[in-house]
């Protein structure tokens, strides 16, 4: 029963983050990101990105149980997480790809499989937009 529960605690932080990125938008993250000295950094940016990280940090402990899961199912490979996160239009086609596979997946080791791509995709996108 627990490991149904850490996979629906990683069902629910992979889809918030596909809403988040498809909110962002490239002006906004452009002007945020911007060495600009004139540029409009706002608190209430940060705290979102802040408040998403906390999001994806708060899966730890499901993202173990799947993971552990994922590999006794004995058809585990190794990961494909290969994106370049500088540019935030990438990343987000790329998350949002991912996603749709997730989603058109008909065996549960592959949907183990995307859910704990995606993940790390949250975790590697919180690390380098809350630094």
């Amino acid at each position: 029963m627990e490991e149904i529960d850490a996979i629906r605690c990683l069902v629910r932080i992979v889809c918030r983050m596909k809403v988040f990125l498809e909110s962002l938008s490239e002006v906004e993250w452009n002007r945020q990101y911007s060495c600009d000295e004139d540029a409009n950094h706002t608190d209430e940016f940060h705290e979102t990105l802040a408040y998403h990280a906390d999001t994806v940090l708060s899966g730890l402990d499901s993202f173990r149980r799947v993971a552990q899961l994922y590999r006794c199912l004995g058809n585990s490979r190794g990961s494909k997480l290969a994106v370049a996160c500088s540019d935030i239009n990438v990343f987000k086609e790329h998350y949002c790809d991912l996603f749709d596979e997730f989603v058109g997946q008909t065996r549960f080791a592959s949907k183990c499989e995307f859910i704990l791509l995606l993940y790390r995709m949250g975790l590697v996108f919180s690390a380098i937009t809350c630094t």
